[in-house]
């Protein structure tokens, strides 16, 4: 198994950060579309987060990576999610908002 590269490592972390990044413009919609165009992002970290499932892409006018518009998955809507909330979306009520009635093992009764 080939080692692990710090360059690998931050390549990965800059595809994550870019995954939060659409998260919070699609305000967590299924399936929307955002442009790339201005969002400053090195066509490596677009294709990382592709490579790992979590986004895929769509073409634009031009074969250009940055004309292109990007969606996430259902794995990177995860991986968003995650980040935000810290906990499965399910759950994340009873984190937020421990008056609700819930009982949960993040909430104190």
């Amino acid at each position: 198994m080939p080692k692990t590269t710090r360059t690998d490592d931050a390549l990965d972390i800059a595809a994550r950060y870019f995954v939060y990044k659409i998260y919070d413009a699609t305000i967590e919609q299924r399936l929307q579309w955002h442009v790339l165009y201005g969002m400053g992002e090195k066509a490596s970290t677009i294709c990382r987060a592709v490579e790992r499932g979590w986004i895929v892409l769509r073409e634009g006018s031009s074969g250009n990576l940055l004309k292109r518009s990007a969606a996430l998955t259902d794995e990177g809507r995860g991986l968003g999610r995650r980040a935000r909330y810290g906990v499965n979306r399910k759950h994340a009520a009873e984190r937020i908002m421990p008056w609700s009635g819930h009982t949960s093992r993040l909430v104190q009764p």
